[in-house]
């Protein structure tokens, strides 16, 4: 979904966007009231991610930006509000979040004038959901009652018919 001064611009547009890492076209943040969003699925209950993305700024100023994730505003070492250097590319990568699971809304949101240029966004795996104490007590008791009983049932000596 595209708000305000948000949309797609192509590699050579009048925006003069630099060439989009990824691909011929990048998104595009204009202004204060520009926005897009997207609805992610897929992701698991209890696991950590990061999101990570590259962003530049249009030759006239680059316009700053904020990125949300399901309402949550993500911070990106220690800021919330980004400003994408001039002319070039740079990676960003937020601070890890442990997610609930299921589907989440991605939102970029443009928060002064300027424009600014995204592309390559991509959720990166950080670590998977370690379990509750009480998860771990109990898968450790029932492998301990089953090693228990198969030790009963293997027989401890010669067996002979007669």
């Amino acid at each position: 979904t595209f708000l305000g001064g948000g949309g797609i611009t192509d590699n050579g547009s009048v925006f003069g966007p630099p060439d989009a890492p990824e691909g011929s076209q990048a998104a595009i943040l204009q202004g204060g009231t520009a926005e897009f969003s997207t609805t992610v699925s897929g992701f698991e209950a209890g696991v950590t991610y990061s999101l990570s993305f590259e962003a530049a700024g249009r030759a006239n100023g680059a316009a700053d930006f904020q990125v949300w994730l399901d309402g949550t505003l993500l911070d990106f070492d220690g800021s919330n509000t980004l400003t994408p250097a001039v002319g070039s590319y740079a990676t960003f990568t937020s601070s890890e979040f442990t997610t609930s699971g299921g589907s989440l809304t991605l939102t970029f949101d443009g928060t002064a004038a300027g424009t600014s240029f995204v592309d390559d966004i991509r959720f990166n795996f950080v670590a998977e959901a370690i379990p509750e104490p009480c998860t771990t007590l109990f898968a450790t008791l029932g492998l301990t009652v089953l090693l228990s009983l198969r030790r009963r049932s293997t027989p401890i000596g010669p067996h002979s018919e007669g």
